[in-house]
């Protein structure tokens, strides 16, 4: 039985939300003030989630695919004329086996390394699965803010969206039924959030919305009739695998990080600071950049990028590596015992631009997320 980490129950630092004056004058010889939270500026287009690598063909499971806690009786399944479309007699099953279902008929399927989607070739209407790993079993606090992240990069990013209603479904799956609009047409879309040890399952119905009444009996009978195997899941999809690639509004940078990582930007005058946190608050990348106009020397940067370290990450961080980069920037290796969490930052000037990315987890959850990390990294680009 897989088991999962026992994190520690609290969150590791709150951001740099917090007046940053004193160190600023003692470091660079001016005045940052204050930084205040501001709304996290939204993309002019919806993101797309990016088309994953083609996966084996679908197959058949080798056991039968169930859902471990269901309890509800059988249901009927709705006739074509009752639910607007007829469902297939064939149960699919996707390639790593984590989930099976009977799909609409007709519908065009696309299927990717931990997900599936059929739409509907005539109204646009689709079925989507994800299926994602979290590392370990979230606790409840970090599985709401799982889906507060997929709602605020994925789903908010639509036009007119709006969150219509919450409910607990009989699975203990959480039901968030929303209203939006994709190129300009209406779309009722709900989604449901089934948590089970370290994977979540989310199963997103898109009915156009003069057809949401007539197609809710049929996706119902398929989220009732839906089969899961959360240990293939789990031994064959990494740790939030769905990524889009996040560029700073001035161009200074670029990389990728996971859907399902809350953002927090905070900014003022001469500074921007976004945070990107795990659902459990126990890891981050943190990106800083600084610019009043004055050309920082290396040296100066240097001295700048350990203060930081000391005054708003932990105060006993010990400097175990410090290396410089084939690009010029300079890599810190770092660990704070008493927070029991360590990192990498990576500082450089350009121009009378000051930039440090920092990447850090608690040390007992390094195993889940050095590969994210390690992700972040090899996607990060400079214009």
């Amino acid at each position: 039985m897989r088991m999962p980490v026992s994190p520690y129950h609290r969150s590791m630092r709150t951001g740099l939300a917090f007046p940053l004056v004193g160190l600023m004058i003692a470091s660079l010889a001016c005045g940052l003030g204050s930084i205040s939270p501001t709304a996290t500026a939204q993309p002019t287009e919806p993101l797309v989630r990016p088309t994953q690598a083609e996966a084996p063909t679908a197959t058949q499971a080798t056991r039968p695919l169930v859902k471990p806690t269901a309890a509800s009786a059988p249901q009927e399944q709705p006739t074509e004329g009752e639910a607007g479309f007829a469902l297939s007699p064939d149960a699919y099953v996707h390639a790593t086996e984590s989930f099976g279902l009977n799909p609409p008929l007709g519908w065009t399927l696309e299927e990717g390394t931990a997900s599936a989607m059929w739409t509907d070739p005539v109204t646009g209407s689709s079925l989507k699965v994800f299926v994602n790993t979290t590392g370990y079993q979230l606790e409840p606090d970090a599985f709401d803010n799982f889906i507060t992240a997929n709602e605020e990069n994925y789903f908010g990013t639509y036009a007119n969206y709006q969150i219509l209603d919450r409910q607990i479904d009989n699975f203990g799956a959480k039901v968030v039924t929303q209203s939006l609009e994709d190129n300009g047409a209406p779309y009722q879309v709900t989604s449901i959030y089934y948590s089970e040890k370290d994977v979540i399952y989310e199963v997103d119905f898109w009915a156009t919305a003069d057809a949401g009444d007539g197609y809710a009996p049929a996706f119902n009978q398929i989220w009732q009739d839906m089969g899961v195997d959360v240990e293939k899941a789990s031994s064959s999809i990494e740790p939030y695998v769905d990524v889009y690639n996040f560029t700073d509004p001035a161009g200074l940078y670029s990389f990728d990080v996971p859907y399902l990582w809350r953002q927090e930007a905070y900014t003022e005058t001469n500074a921007v600071v976004d945070t990107f946190w795990s659902p459990d608050r126990l890891a981050y990348v943190e990106n800083i950049s600084y610019d009043d106009g004055t050309v920082i020397s290396k040296s100066l940067s240097g001295a700048f990028a350990l203060q930081l370290l000391h005054e708003f990450y932990a105060e006993d961080v010990k400097i175990t590596e410090d290396k410089v980069q084939p690009d010029g920037s300079e890599r810190l290796t770092w660990h704070s015992p008493s927070g029991g969490q360590s990192g990498l930052s990576f500082f450089e000037t350009r121009g009378t631009t000051f930039l440090m990315l920092t990447l850090s987890s608690d040390d007992s959850l390094s195993s889940i997320y050095t590969p994210i990390f390690n992700n972040v990294l090899d996607s990060y680009e400079v214009p």
